[in-house]
């Protein structure tokens, strides 16, 4: 038996630590209700792989997926939310999972976990390769870990965390590469970088500091020799070129959006003050001005250095990619503060870099100045991460797993649910029932119907049809109400939260009232990290 090396092992026991520890800050709520921060994605894609292992991979085309919220005006295949997308390589291993075990939302999130702490290892070797030191290698890894848009997004079950994993994958290989010049290194490195793309485009932008680091001057006499490791990228046509032909001959839908043009929006100052609270949620504030004073640190190196190694081409190549990446998604970027995540681990490389670059200059003066400057970057950094990402998972809507498990309880399979959109999905998610977003209109609601819309579910900002007299008047005149909820105000009078009503029948606004006043309510309760809130519900049956 070979005797304990602690330097060796002590590296392998802190990324377990690590791996630990960022599992841990992912599983957060894991079985929680589909009510959270974005629950609107989470639905795309669970609903997908939900109707994936219910309806068969092929039954649309060649993994075509279907989600449960269809547009009013859509027709044909595309009006039971069939549409043409990204690869859905995570839905697809997902469908799986649930043929076998089931639907659970517990196992969807726990597989977007498992991607997600996979790729600290990951962090972990492409740091010591980039920087040639373990320890910087070990930091890059746990910034990784407490990153909240790593953390809180790496628990739902969204493109992202898959995307960033094989990415990294991708960059392990492309840097094995530059060591053995090994063509199946290459190879795996181009193939896990087109899977990357194919899953959510934007992950193409890990290409950019592969093409600056390549040595284009000594490798070019023998590019013959690269035509089969690269012939996995052409994945990425394939799929373009497939989901084209499904959108012109079948499919009334759009092309992803993720590349967008329009700069201009960018320098509006509603969006910039956008994207500044996403900055704060990703990286905080903190970690965002670290990162480029570590942007800065280097290009004054670069300039300054003669021989420029494959490493700084590299990171050079990380900088270019970020305006690019800006020019190119604005519109996204301010959308959500997910559309970041592929930008993401180039922003923690500079955060570890400032430290890199003061811990050297400071070496003369102490052996011990890059564990010091490391843990002092982790310390300024771990109570802003927690509370960024406490935010995000603050941010819940209650009831919408109430709301839909009663539909599901009350209805057949096809019948469907009128909802106010926003982030009210999580009730299609719960209620298994495909809908329409309200709206808003008689005629819209009376197309809805005859479509199968049975249940409309109103859900605070949903209230705002009530403010159409005309439309409130067809609404009281053509629904009864099943359920209300309503929470206490500090006054301790109950205020209504939601309704639930069913085709048929009349209510009014007395209803409510009495609703409350003949049926016992049903508590319930949601965690938050400064504690509690409560619901409560009255159904009428």
């Amino acid at each position: 038996m070979s005797e304990f090396n602690l330097k060796k092992h002590g590296v392998v026991l802190l990324i377990i630590v690590l791996v630990l520890l960022g599992g841990y800050l992912r599983s957060y709520h894991i079985g929680y209700p589909v009510i959270g921060y974005h629950n609107w994605k989470e639905v795309h894609y669970l609903t997908e792989a939900r109707n994936f292992a219910r309806d068969g991979f092929f039954t649309n085309g060649f993994f075509v997926p279907t989600f449960d919220y269809p547009a009013l005006s859509a027709e044909g295949d595309s009006a039971s939310g069939t549409h043409p997308d990204t690869f859905p390589l995570p839905q697809i291993i997902l469908a799986i999972l649930f043929k076998i075990f089931g639907v659970s939302i517990t196992l969807a999130r726990l597989l977007s976990v498992l991607a997600s702490v996979l790729s600290i290892p990951l962090a972990f070797f492409i740091g010591k390769k980039l920087f040639h030191r373990t320890e910087w290698g070990l930091l890059i890894a746990t910034l990784v870990t407490i990153n909240p848009l790593f953390i809180f997004f790496g628990r739902n079950f969204q493109l992202d965390s898959f995307g960033l994993f094989l990415a990294l994958l991708s960059t392990y290989f492309y840097f094995s590469w530059t060591e053995n010049h090994n063509s199946r290194s290459l190879a795996w490195s181009m193939f896990f970088l087109g899977l990357s793309t194919i899953t959510k485009y934007t992950f193409l932008i890990f290409a950019i500091p592969m093409f600056f680091s390549f040595p284009w001057r000594e490798e070019l006499k023998n590019w013959k020799k690269y035509i089969k490791p690269s012939l996995p990228l052409l994945m990425i046509p394939l799929w373009l070129l497939y989901e084209q032909i499904i959108l012109q001959s079948r499919l009334l839908g759009g092309i992803s959006e993720d590349f967008t043009y329009d700069i201009s929006v960018l320098f509006s100052s509603e969006v910039q003050q956008t994207l500044k609270a996403y900055i704060a949620d990703n990286y905080t504030m903190l970690g965002w001005y670290i990162a480029l004073i570590g942007i800065v640190l280097f290009l004054l190196n670069y300039f300054f250095t003669k021989e420029k190694s494959w490493m700084m081409k590299y990171v050079l190549g990380c900088i270019v990619s970020l305006p690019l990446f800006i020019v190119l998604s604005i519109n996204k970027l301010s959308g959500h503060n997910y559309h970041q995540y592929p930008v993401a681990f180039f922003i923690v490389l500079f955060m570890a870099y400032t430290a890199i670059i003061i811990a050297e200059s400071l070496r003369e003066y102490s052996p011990y100045s890059t564990y010091i400057l490391a843990i002092i970057l982790i310390a300024l950094l771990w109570s802003p991460s927690m509370e960024s990402k406490d935010r995000m998972f603050n941010t819940q809507f209650p009831g919408l797993e109430v709301a839909g498990e009663y539909i599901k309880s009350h209805s057949v399979s096809s019948e469907k649910i009128l909802f106010p959109s926003g982030q009210s999905y999580g009730v299609l998610w719960h209620a298994d029932r495909k809908g329409y977003k309200n709206p808003g209109t008689i005629e819209g609601i009376k197309d809805a119907e005859v479509k199968g819309a049975t249940w409309m579910y109103i859900y605070q900002w949903g209230f705002s049809v009530a403010q159409n007299v005309d439309v409130w008047k067809y609404v009281q005149e053509s629904y009864h109400l099943e359920q209300a909820t309503f929470q206490l105000g500090s006054d301790g009078k109950p205020q209504i939260f939601s309704l639930i009503l069913k085709k048929g029948g009349n209510f009014s606004d007395a209803d409510i009232n009495t609703l409350a006043q003949t049926h016992q309510p049903i508590e319930s309760t949601y965690e938050y990290s400064n504690g509690v809130q409560k619901l409560f519900t009255i159904s009428a049956s």
